[in-house]
């Protein structure tokens, strides 16, 4: 059976779902249609949300998945409701010349015993990778299934994508033939700097009254993010400011009891929409992101800081790695390895010291701006992988 021209992208999310993998496959799959047509198999919308305009050469084949309380496809079982139809669907379409694919493993698994099957190339989206650092987080033997698996699905890659230069090495010990590097990226037409003051409705709405700090996105027992909070509370320096939470996680609950304890510095509400997450991204004083060192994840980059950085806020990040060291090189804000509440404090007022003066503030956020729209945009990252899978798979 001959290769048709058609390549397919599989993912258990895809725009205009929220999340870095959806927006990250989207660019690449619409630039993988400067090779050819491009079929994407995804799993459904969550309610209320409907699809973006369609691309003439890019198909979107959805089937039901199962989600969770928070309404994402997440954990073994919502894993397995996409992973096991899968490979039928695969199955069903005419033999691609390739398949691009990305975590969690279950998914890379089922491709990658398709592609064995049918003696078709696949590339893997490595965003992460279980090594032996996530015995802190998991059990032991769950971890070493888990690698097997992974070694596998790295083994059996045409080549494998990562999101940053830390991530080459442990790729090509896991199994990895073939690594090349893809940095994440972020819309800069979608998320642009504010041109006019914050809207007074949006901020009743989300009870700021004084210069805020800006968390956006998942707070969980990876990010500890209730560490910005603490760091608020405890240091009289920060006592006129405010910190605004729009998050979801398994650290929500925490997050709200501190709110109650200090209704008029901590505001907590869950996830908005892209728009205004970005309008009250652009107008904070810096926004906040977190990895607690030591999980497993320390090389990991938090794609809502490329979101902080196209609106040309600065970031205050607690944590290590890449995301950290890109703050210390280009002046994006402040970066802080010490994972306490005192450390983070002294942080956040270091942020809010290097604006004091109109004329540096603007200094600083326009050199953000320029740094984002010229090393991490989502076209250009979406170019770049769609030309390394092109060129090791085709």
């Amino acid at each position: 059976m001959k290769h048709s021209q058609n390549a397919i992208v599989t993912s258990r999310i895809y725009a205009p779902e929220i999340g870095a993998a959806a927006f990250r496959l989207e660019a690449t799959a619409k630039q993988m249609t400067s090779y050819g047509p491009v079929t994407v198999l995804t799993g459904t919308l969550p309610k209320g949300m409907s699809e973006a305009k369609p691309h003439p050469k890019l198909q979107i084949k959805r089937a039901p998945v199962k989600r969770d309380k928070d309404g994402y496809v997440r954990g073994l079982l919502p894993y397995l409701s996409f992973d096991l139809p899968l490979f039928f669907r695969l199955l069903a379409q005419p033999k691609p010349k390739y398949i691009l694919t990305e975590p969690p493993p279950t998914t890379g698994l089922v491709v990658a015993c398709y592609c064995r099957l049918k003696k078709v190339p696949f590339a893997y989206f490595a965003a992460d990778l279980i090594t032996e650092s996530h015995e802190a987080i998991m059990p032991k033997f769950v971890v070493k299934l888990m690698q097997r698996v992974q070694k596998f699905i790295l083994a059996n890659a045409s080549v494998v994508l990562t999101i940053n230069q830390d991530m080459v090495a442990p790729a090509k010990k896991a199994g990895a033939k073939v690594v090349e590097v893809v940095q994440n990226g972020i819309d800069t037409e979608r998320f642009q700097p504010p041109t006019k003051p914050l809207n007074p409705e949006l901020a009743e709405r989300y009870g700021i009254t004084k210069p805020y700090f800006f968390y956006g996105g998942t707070a969980s027992d990876l990010q500890k993010a209730g560490i910005f909070a603490q760091a608020l509370i405890q240091d009289p320096r920060l006592a006129d400011y405010q910190l605004l939470y729009l998050t979801q996680g398994n650290e929500q609950a925490e997050l709200e009891a501190l709110a109650q304890a200090h209704p008029t510095k901590i505001l907590v509400h869950g996830l908005a929409s892209p728009d205004i997450a970005a309008e009250l991204q652009g107008h904070a004083i810096a926004s906040l992101a977190s990895i607690k060192p030591g999980n497993g994840y320390d090389f990991a980059y938090p794609t809502k800081m490329y979101a902080s950085y196209a609106c040309a806020t600065p970031i205050v990040y607690a944590g290590v790695g890449p995301a950290a060291a890109d703050i210390s090189d280009n002046n994006l804000g402040v970066a802080e390895a010490d994972f306490t509440p005192k450390a983070v404090g002294q942080a956040m007022v270091n942020v809010v010291a290097k604006q004091t003066v109109p004329a540096k503030k603007k200094a600083m956020r326009d050199n953000i701006r320029n740094w984002v729209c010229e090393h991490r945009s989502l076209q250009k990252t979406g170019q770049r992988a769609a030309a390394y899978v092109e060129k090791y798979c085709a």
